[in-house]
């Protein structure tokens, strides 16, 4: 087993992380009085990474951004998505074992939207309203409060992971949906989509929430010409961490000496680009700060 994982300061900076050096694993015996023990993961599970977190500090400055790009940035991730089977927010390990059933017909329906031509595009719509209003059926609006029932002290691991990936892939599902209803064009579609906007946001989940929430956020500027901060979650930053193909080549890239954090705000950009090489930082985290900074100031770094 790997050694235990240091404590790493998620903010404020200047300092940055250090871990310590690997060292070769101590044997663990396999009798049952000493049963292995594992890293502790804190910096990842802990409850505060989960938490959406609002900021009352008033900015020193003002810009204007062009927000309207981040759509088509999210198109081309779902893109890859039907083309490779996962993209920068449905991780490439995420269902090996099986994609579920509701996030099968997204799949199929994206990819058939993608391809489409004028004469079935209506019909498309059709579709993609349809499946959006029968995933919202089975599974209505408390999806997030009995997934966090779910994984109270009497489920099992197992039970726990499933109802987590489970609830997942309802929020990736419907969010696929309701991105083909707003900005296809069709002011129907797009109506029946505003009213399942509050369904969604109601199940978000980490990578997915930002997404969907800046998505969501773009398309009430768009609309109203203002739109509320849903708030800010917990990314992990390190460029090689969601990139990783197995446990071993993560936690080498957990481990080594990196200044960039593993885990930062999303809303706080301005301490990791002024502490570390642009190519130290995850691809993804670097598109979204785009957005939050300018491209000019993403450029330049």
């Amino acid at each position: 087993l790997p050694p235990s994982l240091p404590t790493f300061p998620i903010f404020p900076f200047p300092s940055p992380p250090h871990p310590r050096k690997r060292t070769t694993p101590v044997p663990i015996s396999t009798t049952p009085s000493t049963p292995p023990t594992y890293p502790p993961w804190s910096w990842l599970l802990s409850t505060s990474t989960w938490t959406l977190h609002h900021s009352s500090t008033v900015p020193f400055c003002s810009t204007f951004l062009s927000l309207s790009p981040f759509l088509s940035d999210v198109a081309a991730m779902l893109q890859c998505w039907v083309r490779t089977g996962h993209n920068d927010f449905m991780h490439a390990r995420l269902y090996e074992r099986g994609m579920p059933a509701h996030l099968q017909d997204a799949f199929v329906t994206y990819a058939a939207y993608r391809g489409r031509t004028d004469a079935v595009g209506h019909v498309l719509l059709g579709v993609a309203e349809a499946k959006m209003e029968g995933l919202v059926r089975m599974f209505g609006v408390g999806v997030a409060a009995e997934s966090a029932s779910a994984s109270s002290g009497a489920s099992s691991a197992a039970r726990r992971r499933r109802n987590l990936l489970d609830q997942l892939s309802r929020v990736q599902a419907l969010f696929v949906y309701i991105f083909i209803l707003l900005f296809d064009g069709s002011v129907r579609a797009r109506a029946s989509a505003e009213t399942r906007i509050p369904v969604l946001r109601d199940w978000s989940l980490r990578r997915t929430v930002l997404v969907l929430q800046t998505v969501l956020n773009i398309y009430g500027i768009m609309k109203d010409g203002w739109a509320e901060c849903g708030g800010a979650v917990m990314l992990n930053a390190r460029a090689g961490l969601w990139d990783a193909r197995g446990v071993r080549e993560w936690w080498d890239v957990v481990v080594e000496p990196a200044p960039a954090p593993l885990i930062v705000s999303s809303k706080m950009p301005d301490p990791v680009i002024d502490e570390c090489a642009a190519d130290q930082v995850d691809g993804f985290v670097r598109l979204y700060w785009r957005y939050v900074v300018g491209r000019d100031r993403v450029a330049w770094w």
